[in-house]
């Protein structure tokens, strides 16, 4: 019995020790920096992307060529096609929903207001789109109201 209680008494005094100086370790790690440094300043709500562009021109060259890459892929890519054209059984599968009317294929981001707008699931009856959640603008109007 005494020996359970020292071998318990060990692992606790172990445990501790190991915490403290876990919390010591942890308490004394200096700020984190961001790997590169940015070349302009963006403002916190800036929604141009040409602004972030200046920071991130990688991610900003590749948003542009979803304007023009119209291409099919195995995913689906960017090339404008109905879904509902191409599998007729999806009018009957989404009977009474918007996209029994409409399902066309997602295209890149530089198209979406654009299709967006030309879909035949809105219209002036429709309560709410993809564009009421999706506007670059939303975290700025969220926050003001």
């Amino acid at each position: 019995m005494k020996r359970t209680i020292w071998i318990l008494t060990g692992i606790i005094v172990i445990l501790a020790v190991g915490l403290v100086a876990a919390l010591l370790y942890l308490g004394n790690q200096p700020e984190p920096t961001r790997g590169v440094q940015p070349i302009v300043t963006v403002e916190a709500m800036e929604p141009d992307s040409s602004v972030w562009g200046e920071n991130f021109p990688n991610q900003y060259s590749t948003l542009l060529k979803t304007e023009s890459n119209n291409e099919q892929t195995a995913f689906g890519g960017s090339n404008p096609y109905s879904k509902l054209e191409q599998d007729p059984r999806l009018v009957t599968l989404f009977a009474g929903y918007g996209f029994s009317k409409d399902y066309n294929e997602e295209r890149g981001h530089m198209n979406s207001l654009t299709d967006v707008r030309e879909t035949l699931r809105v219209n002036e009856t429709t309560p709410g789109t993809c564009y009421s959640c999706k506007s670059a603008v939303n975290p700025k109007l969220w926050n003001q109201m």
